[in-house]
């Protein structure tokens, strides 16, 4: 039999949800059929998975070592090529911590590193995040990971939000989704700046090609984008332009500013390749030139008030930075 004491960092969500991060490998058959023969106990009581458990709640499994360690998730990374933790610790001098409470970390992604991976070989922001917090490092496997509440394409860097509880990644899941959580990029674009103000477009996905295709009308649409642009500076065919995105859709920064005719630079897939191509060459440009800058946070009361109001920004890294000097590209980006 194990027991375990639930903590302040699992609790908001269901018992099932809980058993299946804890009992990974098992079928969901399994442990509904294990709470059924009280075989799964919450406060010693049947359960039916549905319960909602709070900081202090007892889960009891009445199961042998044997059943638990073959249904257990491996919480520690080990494995057939999995990377080495001086590798791991390598790879976590590049992330930036930028904000961590109990609940929410928010992290400085390089510019060339995935968020989650996308093999089962592959080593993403996500395992380096949970290599450098206790909760992974102590490797229980009823523990909860920090997860991320967003994505950045690969070759974009800045700002990435974690949950490192359940009420944290409820709570930025939240934010994300009503709309609420301020989140302002820096981009290098070619062309001339824009007008400050929102942008809107009207995108489809082209699966077969992983992007998608904007038009002024929403005839045949599959949703509305709108993305808020303010230039910060200007010259020689370029701009340095501070972008709002109002709505999360795919690739939206990079497909709006191409559809607008100001190109991120470095896109392969939205810009000039003969612009990129002379980037590379004079000032070694290796990436799209796309900083996820700023996050700002509504007022909130009680558990959150650490993010209340709050600001977080990543500074711009050096090879952007590199990009702006050698294009004469400068300006207040603060404001």
């Amino acid at each position: 039999m194990r027991e375990h004491v639930i903590s302040s960092a699992e609790e908001g969500q269901r018992l099932d949800k809980f058993l299946r991060r804890c009992l990974f490998n098992a079928p969901p058959s399994f442990i509904y059929r294990m709470l059924r023969k009280k075989n799964i106990t919450l406060n010693g009581r049947k359960s039916d998975g549905s319960e909602r458990i709070a900081a202090g709640d007892i889960v009891r499994l009445f199961l042998s070592d044997e059943t638990i360690e073959k249904f257990s998730r491996d919480g520690s990374g080990a494995g057939s090529g999995a990377p080495s933790d001086a590798e791991m610790s390598r790879l976590a001098r590049d992330v930036g911590i930028l904000y961590r409470d109990d609940d929410i970390l928010a992290v400085s992604k390089p510019g060339d590193m995935l968020t989650q991976k996308d093999s089962p070989s592959s080593v993403s922001l996500t395992e380096v995040v949970r290599f450098m917090t206790e909760s992974y490092a102590a490797g229980g496997a009823a523990t909860f990971l920090p997860s991320p509440a967003h994505r950045l394409d690969r070759n974009t860097s800045g700002i990435v939000l974690f949950g490192c509880s359940v009420p944290g990644q409820q709570f930025l899941s939240s934010l994300i989704r009503g709309r609420d959580l301020k989140k302002e990029y820096l981009a290098i674009v070619s062309g001339t700046a824009a007008e400050a103000g929102e942008y809107r477009a009207y995108y489809r996905k082209d699966a077969f090609r992983n992007r998608v295709i904007l038009s002024d009308s929403p005839d045949g649409s599959e949703g509305e984008m709108v993305t808020g642009l303010v230039p910060v500076s200007s010259g020689g065919g370029y701009s340095l332009l501070l972008v709002d995105l109002i709505t999360g859709k795919p690739h939206q920064i990079r497909a709006h500013l191409a559809h607008l005719g100001m190109p991120v630079a470095g896109d392969m897939k939205y810009g000039r390749e003969d612009i990129n191509r002379r980037l590379r060459r004079e000032c070694g440009m290796s990436r799209q030139m796309l900083h996820a800058l700023r996050v700002t946070f509504p007022h909130s009361e009680g558990r959150f008030t650490g993010v209340s109001d709050r600001s977080i920004m990543a500074d711009i890294p050096p090879d952007m930075r590199n990009a702006m000097r050698f294009l004469s590209l400068e300006g207040d980006i603060h404001a």
